[in-house]
């Protein structure tokens, strides 16, 4: 064979070894001149790359990139065409982290991403003025004065009242029952739990007139329960209870269902290692999951009571009177115009919004 051959054949073999970290299997002449050793093939390699930077570093600048390139090799029109590729790859690299600084200020992400997901944008600014633009024209429409001025008469304070006091009850009922009932439905199976909160959810898509009318089949007088209360005393329809009944029957709906999610997204490591402890399932409601559950479930009673402050169609069918916040919002607008009844609804507007916040404070821990 040749020496330039056989030169190489050694050089292939050594690197094949470097490689593979095996031993090499060449008998001959050739099997002479390989390595004795790992470190004989580590000082080689080390050889070989200490000759390569010294040229690197003898060549001319613009030379350097093309030696140290893992194609160096090649022939040169291959390098040549590497390196032009690397410094169009480094100029689009600098100018696409000057031009996005601005995307990435505002935005927090990259400006390059945010205009190929133009049409999400758009669906979301649209979305955003639908929804804030007719509460950002009420709020702007009326001087806060007008609106304490509405709300300082004796009317308008004891409608107030009727409906913190009944939403109150409402709230603090569902909340009594819906806890518990949530934290055993969170230990169902899927199936059954699904049925389950279909049929507790289904009040929430009733509309609210229809909720009246359901409820005034099961406690008017002319209805068995109703009239066996009414023969002892006990009246629903037109009175205290029957507003915080229909703010109950309306809004309870929403504690069990955020309860139920809050209890099912508790590890059940913790509760199993309170079980291997001898704790009870009471002790384990409420000493662990309770605690742990408790943001959710202070999020979904809120939530509860801003639906049930806020209702309208069912207490006006079950409880005309005593008159609540929302019933004296329609006599204002029917006996007085617009004017009292926008600033009425400013003060909803601001009760949602006070609520919301406290609600997203909750959730993250805030408070």
């Amino acid at each position: 064979m040749p020496q330039t051959g056989l030169a190489l054949t050694l050089d292939d073999h050594v690197r094949a070894e470097c490689e593979q970290r095996k031993e090499p299997k060449i008998t001959g002449d050739a099997a002479d001149q390989l390595p004795e050793s790992r470190s004989d093939c580590g000082a080689n390699q080390g050889h070989r790359d200490l000759r390569q930077r010294k040229r690197a570093a003898d060549a001319p600048l613009d030379d350097r990139r093309n030696t140290a390139h893992p194609d160096a090799d090649a022939d040169s029109e291959t390098i040549q065409r590497q390196g032009q590729r690397d410094e169009d790859d480094l100029e689009y690299r600098h100018v696409r982290h000057h031009t996005t600084d601005f995307g990435r200020l505002f935005f927090g992400v990259s400006l390059v991403k945010r205009v190929a997901a133009w049409p999400f944008v758009i669906a979301l600014v649209i979305l955003a003025f639908a929804m804030l633009w007719p509460t950002a024209a009420l709020l702007l429409s009326l001087p806060p004065s007008s609106v304490v001025d509405v709300f300082s008469s004796a009317g308008i304070q004891n409608a107030a009242l009727t409906s913190l006091v009944a939403s109150l009850c409402a709230v603090v009922a569902a909340t009594v029952l819906g806890v518990p009932a949530a934290y055993e439905l969170a230990r169902w199976r899927d199936t059954p739990r699904s049925i389950a909160l279909f049929v507790l959810a289904l009040p929430l898509a009733f509309p609210p007139v229809a909720s009246g009318i359901i409820l005034l089949n099961v406690i008017g007088i002319h209805a068995p329960l109703g009239a066996w209360l009414s023969e002892h005393g006990i009246y629903v329809i037109d009175s205290l209870a029957g507003v915080a009944l229909a703010e109950f029957f309306v809004s309870g709906s929403f504690v069990v269902i955020a309860s139920s999610a809050a209890f099912h997204a508790i590890d059940p490591a913790y509760e199993e290692a309170a079980a291997t402890l001898g704790a009870s399932r009471q002790q384990t409601f409420w000493r662990i999951a309770l605690p742990l559950a408790a943001p959710n479930i202070l999020a979904g009673v809120l939530l509860a009571w801003l639906r049930a402050i806020g209702e309208y169609g069912a207490t006006s069918i079950v409880a005309y009177r005593p008159t609540s916040l929302p019933i004296a919002l329609y006599v204002a607008l029917s006996a007085q115009g617009l004017g009292p009844a926008l600033a009425l609804s400013y003060g909803f507007v601001v009760l949602a919004a006070l609520v919301i916040a406290v609600q997203w404070a909750v959730r993250r821990h805030v408070v």
